[in-house]
């Protein structure tokens, strides 16, 4: 299970592209679904037989001079990665025990506690895993979000990336 990196799939595009294409699953499967979080490239294919449906996820990389590549696995090797769209989980699907089951459950805890998380607004205090709380100041777009770290006692302001901010804890509402 190493990474393949084809020659040609010179950008993220034609490497999703090259992922998606039919013949890649023969003829005894199909493609049902696919779609690209970050660089995750999730996918839900049925097997034309049974009607049965898995999951797969391919770990998409990009390196200097050699293009884009990709690392492939299905849901039964129990991936780290868990923002597999939760519409994925309710194909039909063959019972599973093992890492298929284990992972299917932390993709839904996964998005029940996204969908539980109230919205980021200014006001609100975070706590990020080293411990460290911030309060979120300012909404800067896709910069992220200015914040002002509390104990400072200097009021200075930092920029924080919106990617950590919504994996930080969520500690005290806006009020």
């Amino acid at each position: 299970m190493g990474w393949l990196f084809p020659y040609t799939t010179p950008t993220r595009a034609i490497l999703v592209q090259h992922l998606r294409r039919p013949e890649r699953f023969g003829e005894k499967l199909e493609l049902v679904r696919a779609c690209a979080i970050g660089s995750h490239h999730w996918y839900l294919i049925r097997e034309r037989d049974t009607g049965l449906h898995w999951i797969g996820l391919d770990l998409m990389q990009g390196a200097r001079g050699d293009g884009w590549g990709y690392k492939d696995m299905d849901e039964s090797a129990g991936p780290n990665a868990i923002d597999c769209p939760l519409a994925y989980l309710a194909a039909p699907h063959a019972e599973r025990d093992g890492y298929a089951k284990q992972w299917r459950d932390r993709v839904r805890e996964y998005h029940a506690k996204k969908s539980a998380r109230p919205a980021l607004v200014p006001g609100v205090r975070l706590r990020l895993r080293d411990g460290t709380e911030y309060v979120l100041a300012e909404n800067l777009g896709r910069r992220g979000w200015r914040v002002i770290k509390p104990v400072d006692g200097f009021g200075a302001f930092w920029r924080m990336p919106a990617t950590v901010a919504r994996s930080a804890e969520l500690v005290q509402a806006a009020e």
